[in-house]
């Protein structure tokens, strides 16, 4: 089931590459979209999806979120709020709080994923400083994140959920010192994905993806630069999704080819 999940944010960040005029990549000019920050997270131990709390529901483990395991944390249910609550785990500098709440299809909340279990809320909470060679990442983020359509046998899975929070970025590379301070708000809106169901298409059959991002960044020393973007993606069970760029008051329209991942914007 992660794999879909994942699969929609490798979608995102395909679009933000693809529609961006400016270089991208490791050591590139800080003013190229949302690629800095994701490349600089992932040179700190930590992926964009794992900071953004969005990985989660493996089949097999109690726990829905493969950067905790079971043996990482002491997690325990708490009757009087309905949710099993996780100690907190420190991993590469980065703090991660989580919670879980089970429901059945009564809406009552269960102590642990059973059988019965139709809906799952995760609840997560990064911050730290993660440094690696010449990068710091100082990050805040907190994401809610609710699933519907757990339950064996369930063909389809629909997520919907906020994440929102701040990177600060020091990265001093070969071509020079770079600086990102940045805000973010994302929003997943009724996002349909097929489980157990091998007929059903590779892409989401339906919902929104939104992401929004503000902030500024420079380059040695000299002055920052402000922007603003948002992305909004539409799926509709084809191969095809539709992209709505807004960067810094500007708008560009794009079509998403997702079976041979390839954006054309106009």
């Amino acid at each position: 089931m992660g794999r879909w999940h994942g699969g929609v944010l490798l979608t995102v960040a395909l679009a933000a590459v693809a529609c961006s005029d400016s270089a991208t990549g490791p050591g590139s000019d800080p003013s190229a979209d949302g690629e800095f920050e994701a490349w600089v997270l992932s040179t700190v131990g930590v992926t964009t999806d794992q900071a953004n709390a969005s990985s989660m529901l493996g089949d097999a483990a109690w726990i829905p979120a493969p950067l905790l395991r079971p043996s990482d944390a002491a997690c325990e249910f708490d009757a009087a709020i309905g949710r099993v609550t996780c100690s907190d785990v420190t991993i590469n500098g980065l703090t991660i709080s989580r919670s879980f709440a089970f429901y059945d299809a009564a809406g009552n909340a269960q102590a642990f994923r059973g059988p019965t279990t139709v809906s799952v809320n995760t609840r997560t909470w990064v911050r730290g400083t993660a440094e690696r060679d010449s990068v710091t990442a100082t990050i805040d983020r907190r994401s809610d994140l609710t699933v519907t359509g757990v339950q064996p046998g369930s063909t389809r899975r629909t997520f919907d959920g906020v994440e929102e929070g701040t990177s600060n970025i020091v990265a001093r590379l070969a071509r020079g010192t770079f600086l990102s301070d940045v805000s973010f708000a994302d929003t997943t809106r009724g996002l349909v994905l097929a489980a157990n169901d091998p007929t059903a298409p590779r892409w989401p059959l339906g919902g929104t993806v939104i992401r929004t991002a503000e902030g500024t960044r420079a380059r040695d020393g000299g002055d920052s630069r402000s922007f603003n973007r948002r992305e909004e993606i539409e799926f509709d069970g084809t191969s095809r999704a539709s992209l709505t760029i807004t960067v810094n008051g500007q708008t560009r329209n794009c079509i998403i080819d997702l079976a041979v991942r390839r954006v054309n914007c106009s």
